[in-house]
């Protein structure tokens, strides 16, 4: 279980996607490499809040 702290209240509904940039180049008989050139980070939270702020 992760320590529970205000940073990890903070992200409740936090998600991190990651969206990789770059090509596959077939390998025969079956198979390729995959050759990531980039990787795009995208974080969204919800900003949910309960009560009077």
């Amino acid at each position: 279980m992760p320590k529970l702290d205000a940073l990890f209240s903070s992200m409740g509904e936090l998600s991190i996607y990651a969206i990789p940039y770059g090509a596959v180049e077939p390998i025969l008989p079956k198979g390729g490499l995959i050759k990531i050139k980039k990787i795009g980070i995208y974080v969204k939270d919800s900003f949910d809040y309960n009560g009077a702020q």
